[in-house]
């Protein structure tokens, strides 16, 4: 089990016909539990303490993840399946739910790459049916190449 905390802010352009500013505040638990044929299933619970255009609009939304390490004899990679529920606490009607498939590919100690298809279903007149593609391009830095990379070097002295 993990806890993350954090915060993100975003805007429209100032010209845009319906201007919004939303600053999010957001926390997080995660649980994972190991299935028969070496299975992960990730439970996520996520809370959006969200202030769009001074609104107080809470959501919570809550993700379930199955996935599996694979391996040939020259590819690692991870398919994982998910479902995941928006629930706006104090709008009824634009809750949202997805589904999602996808994979990811190690291609390098350090590099991964990830694809996936989402599916969000459509919910009343305010939750538009969307499907996506989505590529993804991860980068691992491990703290200690992290400080070769940008730390300072102490200077010997006399």
């Amino acid at each position: 089990m993990w806890l993350r905390g954090g915060y993100y802010y975003s805007t429209t352009p100032q010209d845009s016909k319906n201007p919004q500013t939303e600053n999010t505040i957001v926390t997080e638990s995660n649980s994972r539990f190991h299935l028969p044929a070496d299975i992960l299933l990730t439970i996520k619970n996520r809370f959006d303490w969200r202030f769009l255009n001074d609104d107080f609009l809470p959501r919570y939304r809550n993700r379930f993840t199955f996935e599996k390490d694979m391996h040939t004899d020259y590819l690692y990679f991870t398919p994982y399946f998910y479902g995941e529920y928006f629930a706006n606490l104090n709008q009824t009607h634009s809750n949202r739910f997805r589904l999602c498939v996808g994979a990811e590919l190690k291609v390098a100690s350090h590099i991964n790459f990830e694809s996936y298809f989402l599916c969000q279903f459509r919910n009343d007149n305010n939750v538009d049916a969307v499907n996506a593609i989505g590529l993804v391009l991860k980068i691992y830095l491990h703290h200690q190449e992290l400080k070769g990379i940008f730390g300072k070097k102490k200077k010997k002295m006399k």
